[in-house]
């Protein structure tokens, strides 16, 4: 039996302990749409870049609560605190003004992507593109672009390309295959350009423990070859 004067004591240790375990909890946001990326079930993850985030969460001693999401709500929540991670995301100035870029991963690449010929573009390109809403493609769009129409999930593309709606679209080049399928091999790529990739951390996190435990171990399980394209 314990002594009486010493409850007190295992009373706070045990409070301390709680906490010291909830504070390594986090809940981690997965953007919708890149299951052929990054994908989770049963608080494991699966695809292509699930070995890089697993090592990061590893690595950090953090124990990450997965939840699915569209992007655009992602960010939301994100900014507003609701979620402390969000993954996988590229960077950009605009994120960068409201939250915290955890460090580069990978880096990404980016393709325009139609089904007809394509001119080389540049800024005096004038094309119509189709891009999904709350992605990073706008960087790569021309300000010359006629038209710039935005749709809500990657399976969208294929049919608006198809119709002619759009001339163009901008898609990761490691989701070409995944976003084309059997019209993969009739798409004329061009490369976009490049951006450093990983994840955002909520603002909440800025300058504490959390985000520079991440920050490290995004470090530590950079990939080797450094750059994220099938193509």
């Amino acid at each position: 039996m314990i002594p009486s004067r010493f409850i007190p004591i295992l009373f706070v240790f045990l409070c301390f302990s709680d906490l010291s375990f909830a504070e390594n909890i986090i809940r981690v946001g997965i953007s919708e749409g890149v299951s052929g990326l990054v994908d989770h079930s049963e608080g494991h993850l699966s695809g292509s870049l699930s070995s890089l985030y697993t090592c990061v969460f590893e690595t950090s001693g953090l124990e990450p609560q997965y939840v699915s999401i569209p992007l655009k709500r992602g960010l939301y929540y994100l900014e507003r605190g609701h979620l402390d991670a969000l993954l996988p995301l590229a960077r950009t100035p605009d994120r960068d003004e409201s939250l915290v870029f955890a460090g580069e991963l990978i880096r990404a690449e980016y393709a325009y992507v139609s089904f007809k010929p394509l001119p080389e573009v540049s800024g005096n390109t004038s094309l119509r593109f189709g891009i999904v809403r709350g992605f990073v493609g706008h960087l790569f769009i021309p300000e010359s672009a006629s038209l710039i129409e935005e749709v809500t999930s990657w399976s969208q593309l294929v049919p608006m390309l198809e119709r002619g709606r759009v001339d163009a679209s901008v898609i990761p080049s490691i989701l070409v295959d995944d976003v084309l399928g059997e019209r993969a091999k009739e798409a004329v790529i061009q490369k976009a350009g490049e951006l450093s990739a990983s994840m955002y951390i909520s603002p909440r996190h800025e300058l504490t423990n959390v985000s520079f435990r991440i920050m490290h171990a995004v470090e530590a399980c950079r990939s080797e070859n450094g750059m994220l394209s099938s193509r």
